[in-house]
């Protein structure tokens, strides 16, 4: 988790007098990001696919995921969808400085949202229009001397990011990575089986998402990519799998709802992310043992959806390339 998002929690505490009103606290923030999430996923599609707009809003807003892990639970993870949607909305409606200042505070959020550079980067380059890439660097750079104004109280060098450094290392069956994790472990040590692993998913995920990247033409393919990025990040990269750890991926698939193939892919999401929601009480219920809730967890979150997009994607292709022939 970045910085930012822990200080909302802070600001909580510091505004409010007990355990109660820090909690209404929070659960009104992510109620107010989530509202304001469905704004920018509307004005995104303003003027791009206006027919599209109640069905993306409605798309994210009665979507189970959204109710439950962001007002429901408190996830500020939403925090994060708002920024990086607000950031798409901006961009494809000519505000490359606003975009990239709003792109930084999703980073600053969760670091998640790096992910979406390389599409946001490959849809100013064909624009070809030098002066939106300069002023969507200078929106960065805003953003990024923000955080240091911020946080540089908190700096303790390199050692500021072990956290980040130990949140993402793979040591358990907890994914799709943690599954590879546990391959290798049987013959190599752990703690070499967690650096191989990491490469290989971040190889695994460059090599899908710049290729992605690289077939952004206009606002539709930006939409898509965005989302097939998150998507890769979930289904590869993350070291662990919580049920809110979708709600990024399920904002850009709402944006990118004019794709009916993506449209299935949220509801398959949505649905793994419920099943496997109710594990964790089980485990505290003792029910379940620690393995069984994270093999579970990756199953019923990663796997099964992961699973359905692959097939999914294969029909599609088929279908394509039957129409084609024909």
């Amino acid at each position: 988790m970045a910085r930012f998002g822990t200080d909302l929690e802070a600001v909580g505490l510091h505004l409010t007098h007990g355990v109660r009103a820090s909690f209404l606290f929070l659960k009104a923030v992510t109620t107010v990001a989530s509202l304001g999430t469905a704004v920018v996923i509307w004005l995104a599609l303003r003027g791009f696919a206006p027919s599209l707009q109640r069905l993306a809003t409605v798309a994210w807003l009665w979507n189970p995921v959204v109710l439950a892990e962001l007002p429901g639970e408190g996830h500020n993870d939403v925090v994060m969808a708002f920024f990086a949607v607000a950031a798409l909305a901006l961009l494809v409606r000519g505000h490359p400085v606003a975009s990239g200042l709003s792109l930084s505070l999703a980073v600053l959020t969760k670091f998640l949202p790096l992910i979406l550079f390389p599409p946001f980067l490959a849809y100013l380059r064909r624009r070809r229009q030098p002066a939106d890439l300069l002023r969507f660097a200078a929106g960065l750079a805003l953003g990024s001397a923000t955080a240091v104004v911020l946080y540089w109280p908190f700096w303790a060098g390199m050692d500021t990011f072990d956290g980040v450094r130990e949140a993402s290392r793979i040591s358990a069956p907890r994914s799709t990575a943690g599954f590879l994790w546990a391959g290798l472990s049987r013959v190599v040590s752990d703690a070499t089986a967690s650096w191989v692993t990491r490469d290989v998913v971040d190889f695994a995920v460059a090599a899908f998402v710049v290729p992605v990247s690289f077939r952004v033409r206009d606002e539709r393919s930006l939409f898509a990519a965005c989302a097939a990025a998150a998507l890769a990040y979930v289904f590869i990269a993350t070291p662990m799998y919580w049920p809110w750890y979708v709600v990024l991926a399920l904002a850009l698939l709402a944006v990118a709802a004019h794709e009916p193939l993506l449209l299935l892919i949220l509801v398959a999401v949505s649905l793994g992310s419920r099943l496997a929601a109710p594990l964790d009480d089980l485990a505290r219920s003792g029910l379940l043992t620690p393995n069984e809730l994270w093999v579970g967890m990756a199953i019923l979150g990663v796997v099964l959806p992961l699973g359905f997009t692959v097939v999914a994607f294969a029909w599609h292709r088929s279908a394509a390339a039957r129409a084609d022939i024909g």
